[in-house]
């Protein structure tokens, strides 16, 4: 700059100052300021070192036991592990074997050998229990078993048990007259099948007629072996009460209960010639002429009395005493009352039965089929000392 020459300054005004001065505070404050960071902090890791150290070195040690103790890592054969050999005695269903390892668990022991037990086998040794020198383990294989019941099928698994407990497993619930193909306190040891049979009964009241009694009288204007009916009597009519039994929906038995009589059945009058059948009381002697001419034969009582009959049969004859109902013919029973199969023997028929006498068949019963009689006693006493007899009986008429 020369001497002599003017020196010129521009000024802002203060307004234009002010505003520049307030674009860069502005500026400043919209610019991300960038914060340093400490990734390293030297003397708070130094300090931590010790502690993590001991952290995991714990955590291996609990890591390792678990395994150890729970049979997972097998450290038998190796240094940590290195046991004493023990002798154990297995017992599998009744089958024994001897099994030397050095394993420090019964677990552990058992995976080694490659015994695997299944979710319903049962073992009776704490599985993580100490594995000791003559140890004895007893192992119950679990089976298949079936229980059929109500149409359907239902399965399961198990060691040993009742057949009662066998059917409560799988859920089924028995009531009291219920019944099943094989006794409750009964063991299952293997695959079985089990029936449940459902029972129940009821009580129904149904009519039946009484026929009527049959009193026979001599008539000496017949001739020998000729009947006639001299008046007939009507049937009665009794209500009884009969027991019902069903089996999974089918009857199996009926049995009265009760009976009421609603009219009294009447009496049929047979006149018949001089021939006498014999009764309980007796019989008249018949010549062998006199059988013959009607066809009947002649034979000895007990008593060494004679009685003519149509045939013989051999049959099982058994006792019962009272019941407190009628016969099947609406009589009381007595002694001289049997009860027989109509089939066989003809409801009304006198017959000859050795050790007995002169008896009637009168009444029926559910056991009484084929060629089984049931002989009338006043007391059971009697019935015990009759038994059970097989005898040739004698059918007079």
């Amino acid at each position: 700059m020369k001497k002599g020459t003017a020196l010129t300054i521009k000024t802002r005004p203060n307004s234009e100052l002010k505003e520049a001065a307030f674009v860069r505070e502005v500026a400043a404050l919209d610019v991300p300021q960038k914060k340093k960071i400490a990734f390293f902090k030297p003397i708070r890791i130094q300090k931590r070192i010790p502690m993590m150290i001991t952290a995991a070195i714990l955590m291996i040690v609990v890591v390792f036991g678990a395994c150890s103790y729970w049979g997972v890592l097998d450290f038998g054969n190796s240094a940590m592990g290195a046991l004493a050999a023990k002798t154990v005695t297995i017992n599998i269903n009744g089958l024994n074997m001897e099994i030397t390892s050095r394993q420090n668990t019964v677990q552990m022991m058992l995976n080694e050998a490659g015994i695997v037990l299944g979710a319903n086998d049962k073992c009776d040794t704490d599985l993580f229990s100490p594995l000791q020198d003559d140890m004895e383990i007893n192992i119950l294989r679990a089976f298949t078993y079936t229980v059929m019941a109500d149409g359907k099928s239902y399965q399961a698994e198990s060691v040993p048990l009742t057949v009662a407990e066998a059917i409560d497993k799988v859920g089924i619930k028995l009531k009291d007259l219920d019944q099943t193909s094989l006794p409750l306190d009964s063991k299952v040891n293997g695959t079985t099948d089990i029936s449940v049979y459902r029972v129940w009964q009821e009580t129904v009241t149904e009519q039946a007629s009484i026929a009527p009694t049959i009193t026979r009288k001599v008539d000496t204007s017949l001739s020998p072996g000729a009947n006639r009916i001299v008046s007939e009597g009507a049937n009665g009519l009794q209500e009884n009460a009969v027991l019902v039994t069903y089996k999974d929906g089918k009857e199996i038995e009926r049995k009265i209960v009760n009976s009421k009589v609603l009219k009294e059945a009447g009496t049929t009058v047979i006149a018949y010639g001089r021939l006498e059948v014999a009764s309980r009381s007796g019989s008249s002697r018949l010549s062998a002429e006199e059988a013959a001419a009607q066809g009947l034969k002649i034979g000895t009582a007990s008593d060494g009395s004679s009685f003519a009959y149509t045939k013989s049969m051999s049959v099982q004859a058994t006792a019962y005493t009272a019941t407190g109902n009628r016969t099947a013919t609406g009589t009381w029973p007595n002694e001289g009352t049997i009860a027989v199969d109509p089939s066989v023997i003809p409801l009304g028929s006198t017959v000859y039965i050795p050790g007995y006498g002169y008896a009637r068949a009168e009444d029926t019963g559910g056991a009484i089929k084929g060629k089984i009689i049931d002989l009338y006693y006043d007391s059971k006493s009697e019935c015990i000392n009759w038994g059970r007899r097989n005898i040739t009986i004698y059918i007079l008429e």
